[in-house]
Formats: structure tokens, C-alpha cells, sequence
């Protein structure tokens, strides 16, 4: 999984000073009123999104042939490049389709300056990960932060971030076995498509 862009009004913001903007497990650029530009996106997609994805691509052994989905905002030009197809969203449709297309605030994220020495392993979304982001609610309940405001803060936030995932998770649960089913009955069908193409043409 890609790391998140992160952006902040201040490339260098009193609450991480001293800390080594890159270890943290975001891309972190910034512009006065913390918005998208087109020169963030344009420096995002060339300097992070192209080189992880070709490394991820490498490592997967699969070509470096790959689709960004974006919204229509100004801010995303139309860039090109030979392995990148970029497609943008119809209009009005983010909302509907982008479950965190919600405001999580910076000064509600008080993980960042957490262990970000130790390098690891991103993981794809899955409906066990889903499930997890669900729960981070609750056990911040029980977490006795001494700042316990900026946490009810985070905590309510990251509650309305994941409220749109309830509904993806329920559909991954009810669709996991069907799903299994489904690959079961292609994988059988094309073993009996290749054995007919053995003997069809000895």
C-alpha cells in the first residue's frame, strides 16, 4: 500500500521539530492553506507515486502497467506518463464513492510521532484490516492519554472517517464466501477449457 500524502500549512511544524520528516509514514508537503495543488500533485505523482508503484510492480513481478483513479479537482492536471493511465471521476461523484472524502485534521493526528524508526511492511485493505480501523475507536476510549482531548478529538474523527467503511466491510463478510466459490468454479472451468485444448489440437 501506497504511503498517504500528507499536507499541512507548514513543511516544518513546531510539533515534529527535530524529527526526520521522512521517516514518517507519510509523504509530508505543504502549502498555506493546506490544500491540493497542482504542483503538489504533479510533484507527488512523479517523486512518490510513479517510483513506489514500479518498486511495488518489481517486487510482484507484474508489468508496470497501471491505472490512478482520481477525482476531478482542479488541482489534478493531466499528467502523462508511458506506464500511468490517469483516469479522472465523473463530476459530483467523489462523495459518493470515496468514503474518506472527509476531513481528518492534522492536529487530531497524534500518531505521527509514534515508533517511525522501525521500517514496515504495508499491508493491501482487507476486511480483517477494515475491522481493525473500526475498533481503533473504541480502544482509544481506554486509552488514558494525558492530553485526553486531543484524543476524544482524533477519536471522533477517525469515527467518521471509518463510518464509511462499515458498509464496505459488512459487503466483504457476506461476499467473502460467494467470493470463494466464484474463483473455485473460474479455476475449474479453465482447467477443463485447457484440457479441451489438448485434445482439440493433439
Amino acid at each position: 500500500m501506497l504511503k498517504p500524502l500528507l499536507i499541512n500549512k507548514s513543511l516544518r511544524p513546531r510539533a515534529l521539530k527535530g524529527k526526520d520528516l521522512k521517516q514518517l509514514p507519510v509523504h509530508w508537503m505543504a502549502n498555506s492553506k493546506a490544500w491540493m495543488t497542482t504542483a503538489i500533485f504533479t510533484e507527488w505523482f512523479n517523486n512518490c507515486f510513479v517510483p513506489e508503484v514500479e518498486a511495488y510492480m518489481k517486487e510482484k513481478y507484474l508489468d508496470f502497467k497501471v491505472l490512478l483513479t482520481v477525482d476531478n479537482a482542479a488541482s489534478h492536471p493531466q499528467l502523462e506518463h508511458p506506464n500511468v493511465q490517469l483516469v479522472f471521476l465523473p463530476p459530483n461523484t467523489t462523495s459518493l464513492i470515496q468514503p474518506l472524502d472527509q476531513d481528518l485534521t492534522v492536529d487530531g493526528v497524534v500518531g505521527l510521532e509514534g515508533d517511525n524508526d522501525e521500517e514496515k511492511k504495508s499491508t493491501p485493505l482487507t476486511g480483517k484490516l477494515i475491522q481493525e480501523g473500526l475498533q481503533l475507536c473504541s480502544k482509544l476510549e481506554n486509552h488514558n492519554d494525558p492530553n485526553s482531548e486531543r484524543a476524544s478529538k482524533l477519536q471522533r474523527e477517525l469515527q467518521n472517517c471509518m463510518s464509511g467503511y462499515r458498509e464496505l466491510y459488512k459487503k466483504m463478510k457476506e461476499s467473502s464466501s460467494q467470493s470463494l466459490t466464484t474463483d473455485y468454479i473460474v479455476r475449474k472451468g479453465r482447467a477443463t477449457q485447457n484440457e479441451n485444448e489438448v485434445f482439440e489440437n493433439p
